[in-house]
């Protein structure tokens, strides 16, 4: 299997959507702006959709040099690992 390119903050458009596993990431908003030093960094507005679930829309501060890819992994698998938690409050 061919390894995958990172992907990097400025790619993502809103209403993208990447698979990953029996989840979908769709992205809702993508702001670029500065911390507070200055230095360039991307708001990036998501949810979680997965079968008739539809998540609240949650937020990730990334900089300009961060792989996209690595953080929609890290956070489906902490949703796949609390989803009976969260599910069950429904």
């Amino acid at each position: 299997m061919a390894e995958e390119r990172p992907l990097p903050p400025r790619m993502v458009r809103p209403g993208s959507r990447y698979v990953e596993g029996p989840v979908t990431v769709e992205i809702v908003e993508v702001i670029r702006t500065k911390d507070f030093i200055g230095r360039p960094l991307f708001i990036i507005s998501y949810r979680l959709r997965e079968g008739s679930y539809v998540s609240p829309v949650a937020h990730w501060f990334v900089y300009p040099h961060e792989d996209l890819r690595k953080l929609i992994r890290e956070t489906v698998d902490f949703y796949l690992s609390v989803k009976k938690s969260i599910l069950r409050r429904r």
